[in-house]
């Protein structure tokens, strides 16, 4: 039951309801008018004292008591009372957080949000239920504010943290310094962010922010039970990426061991009743978001890359006032977009001047941040966004959505074992999503470029990631918490049994899983790495082969966005080719990425040499921090001594072929075979044959006479399937290191060997 929070407006008010089931409770928070409350028992999975006093108080009068009844007006006195001397409790504990220096407006924003006037309402939920499911809007203040209420009423005692799960690292960052700015305190300090291969945080910190995924490495490296931990919120949770589905699962099973836990469910929008019931009939509360009427505008477009820059200058030219916000599927469309509009900027008529600020996950997170800058006066901001746009960031001063109706999805595909990136349509939960945009700051208008028909025939929500990717890490992670049936783990919405099958099988050609399928010593050395199983044993088996030195240069580049290493320039692609080629090696991708980096280190880490070369310096910086981290994991794992400067132990031409049989030992699977000019066949264990081609950027692509044999990182779908990271490999390197497999494709393939 929620208690009236006091000293807010008359005009909010909180009701609490039953849906569905008597088991299932939902909390809805309102800006109305105020309305009677009904009462309900107190719904509690730690049933506390008082819960227990109070449901025995109703079950002891009248169903429905006089107001005169000198008994319960006695009883709830006390109970008020009690909570009265609670919150005084509350206040003589020493202040996490000094705010004193903190801005006038920005402590008058925080109050302004939705979020505010539940607070205690929240919390007292909080505190009488080990799970919570809070469903916020966009906007509603409960990824920046709730982790802050928390910490206020007390709920980090004993120095432990509270953790804070974002599925993506730019906002787990962007979030960390948000709430350091509102708290006053220097990033890294109270407040700090701990994302794969780089982390801002120290033994101060109370706040944590981190990717969903570096909490289950928690689990598996340091803490089975996250012992160091006093609140879990797993934020975005609707975005549902392989991580968070892993997170629901062990977070139940912690919680039994743990009853002190507490974890909170933290969403725009939720399939409630599913959620309650998988988190043992957890209550779910319900925040409204500040919105205003979007009007929705349907314009079917059979090119809607021209309809953007098309509706984007009518809206300009038409309108005097408001920020625009478009999505589009990836950085190419936004690229051609961006070029056309500074094309146009010139010839159009109005007295604002246009501000194009693009966003997707490639860019650097300094840039990303400007989609956040005010606006100034006599300028329109146009930001040209993926996805990310929107649920996980609030930009304040849209007016007008353009919604392409697209988004592109990673699917998996367990015969073949090739993962691509699909332009799919979007579901209605992404549309809603999009449309919600425009309506945070005053009314706003959404330009679907789709009919109305092609709506109604969206699927309702997107299928979760983990039924459509590649499980094996997160097999390989559960075997190495213990979990010794990954078919019986308790998911919300379970892989396909086939999927969980095949990835087994690859861990075991992997060598990461034995014959009974319990995890080897290998596999667990393999689940310390923050990579894929491929790539953590390409860099255990380098270190056998005497070439760790040059792997892990290689290893840590692929873990960056190392497809956009290479600067784009349209106007001057003959001068970036020529740059290019400078760099390539004839044994492929990979020697290539090192020879780049090896001349960036002995250009003393220039940025004036990237430049130069068309090379994205973020890139390079980035996989020399990635480096640094997966050299000392190898030094903890004993596979490098602690000094760690003479890694090669092998000849220069050895030492190349070395290389590459470092990358055959991880990915032998990733096998083709020359079938024509620039064409090659995949082989698989499956028997399924897929064709594939050398991609033009590839290293290999000018070599003469092109390798018989080439292993590949990934696979990118345009016009043709092109293989990416390619380098030559020998048939007889597969039976070395994975000889079931080879034996598959003897007898898949007879006539090639």
């Amino acid at each position: 039951m929620f208690k009236k929070p006091g000293g807010y407006p008359a005009n909010r008010s909180s009701e609490s309801e039953i849906c569905g089931s008597n088991k299932h409770t939902t909390y809805t928070a309102k800006f109305t008018r105020p309305i009677s409350k009904q009462v309900e028992p107190v719904k509690s999975t730690n049933h506390t004292q008082e819960a227990s006093v109070l449901n025995n108080a109703f079950e002891n009068v009248a169903p429905t008591p006089s107001v005169h009844d000198d008994e319960l007006i006695k009883f709830v006195q006390a109970l008020e009372l009690s909570k009265e001397a609670k919150r005084n409790e509350g206040l003589k504990k020493p202040k996490v957080f000094r705010t004193e220096n903190v801005p006038h407006e920005i402590l008058e924003h925080k109050r302004s949000l939705p979020i505010y006037s539940v607070r205690d309402d929240l919390l007292e939920l909080i505190e009488n239920n080990q799970f919570v499911i809070v469903v916020g809007e966009t906007g509603s203040g409960k990824s920046s504010q709730i982790p802050q209420y928390l910490a206020e009423a007390g709920l980090n005692s004993d120095g432990l943290t509270i953790g804070i799960t974002q599925p993506r690292r730019v906002a787990a960052k962007s979030l960390a310094e948000r709430v350091a700015m509102e708290l006053g305190v220097k990033l890294g300090t109270s407040v700090g962010f701990a994302v794969r291969f780089e982390s801002c945080i120290s033994s101060k910190t109370i706040l944590k922010y981190m990717t969903d995924g570096l909490l289950v490495k928690d689990c598996i490296q340091a803490e089975p039970n996250l012992d160091s931990y006093s609140v879990i919120m797993i934020d975005e949770a609707h975005e549902r990426s392989i991580h968070t589905d892993v997170c629901f699962g062990l977070l139940k099973r912690i919680a039994i061991k743990r009853p002190n836990l507490k974890v909170i469910i933290s969403s725009a929008t939720l399939e409630d009743e599913k959620f309650s019931k998988f988190f043992d009939d957890a209550p779910v509360f319900k925040v409204a978001g500040k919105s205003y009427d979007v009007d929705v505008i349907y314009e079917p477009s059979f090119n809607y890359m021209q309809s953007i820059t098309n509706t984007i200058l009518k809206l300009h030219q038409g309108t005097n006032s408001g920020d625009i916000l478009v999505f589009l599927t990836g950085q190419d469309e936004i690229e051609t977009v961006f070029d056309s509009l500074e094309h146009h900027s010139t010839k159009t008529r109005n007295s604002l001047e246009m501000i194009i600020v693009p966003c997707y996950g490639t860019l650097p997170f300094e840039k990303q941040q400007k989609i956040f800058d005010v606006t100034p006066p006599g300028y329109r901001k146009i930001v040209l966004a993926t996805n990310v746009a929107e649920t996980s960031v609030t930009i304040d001063g849209i007016v007008f959505v353009i919604d392409c109706g697209y988004v592109k999805e990673r699917r998996y595909n367990y015969s073949t074992k090739i993962e691509t990136l699909v332009k799919v349509p979007i579901t209605k939960f992404q549309a809603i999503q999009r449309q919600g945009r425009a309506g945070r700051t005053q009314p706003g208008k959404c330009y679907r470029l789709y009919s109305e028909e092609m709506y109604n025939r969206f699927k309702d929500a997107p299928v979760p990631d983990i039924q459509r990717s590649n499980v094996e890490s997160v097999v390989l992670d559960l075997l190495a918490m213990g979990v010794t049936n990954p078919l019986k783990f308790d998911f919300v919405d379970p892989p396909a049994t086939d999927a969980i099958g095949e990835a087994l099988i690859s861990l075991k050609d992997l060598s990461a899983v034995d014959d009974k399928l319990s995890i080897t010593p290998l596999g667990r050395q393999m689940s310390y790495y923050p990579l894929d199983p491929p790539l953590a044993k390409v860099l255990i088996a380098s270190a056998d082969l005497g070439c760790s030195k040059e792997v892990l240069k290689i290893v840590s580049l692929l873990s960056t966005q190392h497809q956009h290493l290479f600067i784009r320039k349209k106007r001057n692609d003959d001068i970036v080719f020529s740059k290019r080629q400078r760099f390539h090696a004839v044994e492929g991708d990979h020697l290539t990425f090192l020879k780049i980096y090896d001349e960036w280190v002995n250009n003393k880490k220039s940025e004036d040499w990237c430049e130069q070369n068309f090379i994205q310096f973020r890139f390079l910086a980035e996989a020399e921090e990635i480096r640094d981290q997966l050299k000392n994991i190898m030094i903890d794992n004993r596979l490098l001594t602690k000094k760690g400067d003479e890694m090669s132990t092998c000849k220069l031409h050895q030492l190349r072929e070395n290389i590459c049989k470092a990358f055959t030992a991880g990915y032998f699977f990733q096998l083709a075979r020359k079938r024509s000019t620039y064409a090659y066949e995949k082989l698989s264990s499956s028997g399924e044959r897929k064709d594939l081609f050398l991609h033009p950027s590839s290293s290999l692509f000018k070599k003469q006479p092109l390798p018989e044999w080439v292993i590949f990182h990934e696979v990118m779908e345009t016009s043709k399937a092109f293989m990416v990271g390619v380098v030559e490999t020998k048939w007889q390197w597969i039976k070395e290191y994975s000889p079931a497999f080879f034996a598959q494709l003897q007898k898949n393939y007879p006539q090639y060997f």
